[in-house]
């Protein structure tokens, strides 16, 4: 054995290798998850949510609201709707937003207080960036002017 080399010489630098594969794959990892939806310009996106709260008449008292920002910072609230068990059915707690995008670029939702709150909705966030439109889209021959 080498004067001055042990195995506790080498341990940091075993350590090191370890804590930086972690952190590289827990990097990977997060990235992979915060990769938004594509959606076309001026396509639909459908968000869905499970409403805890129950709302006395779901076709006037809006639960849910959604804020939205473009890629331009401009923000809007819009309403979701009441979509029963999820597939048109009038018995369920299920709320939906439908988003048609007219910007290119990166977009924010988050979910903010409607008529009447259900604190398991409020500020749930997320992202979806906006590609170039797929048909000419009534802009002219090359669909995005």
């Amino acid at each position: 054995m080498k004067q001055g080399y042990s195995c506790y010489t080498r341990l940091p630098r075993v350590l090191l290798f370890f804590f930086l594969l972690m952190a590289a794959s827990g990097n990977l990892l997060a990235q992979q998850e915060q990769v938004p939806v594509k959606i076309p310009r001026y396509e639909m996106l459908e968000l869905s949510f499970q409403a805890q709260v129950t709302v006395d008449n779901p076709f006037t008292q809006y639960l849910l609201k959604v804020r939205l920002t473009a890629p331009d910072g401009s923000t809007r609230v819009i309403d979701g709707f009441f979509d029963g068990d999820g597939n048109g059915g009038q018995s369920g707690n299920i709320w939906k937003v439908r988003i048609c995008p007219d910007q290119p670029g990166i977009w924010y939702w988050q979910l903010v207080a409607g008529d009447i709150e259900d604190s398991s909705l409020i500020g749930k966030k997320g992202s979806f960036d906006c590609g170039r439109c797929l048909t000419n889209c009534g802009r002219g021959s090359s669909g995005d002017s």
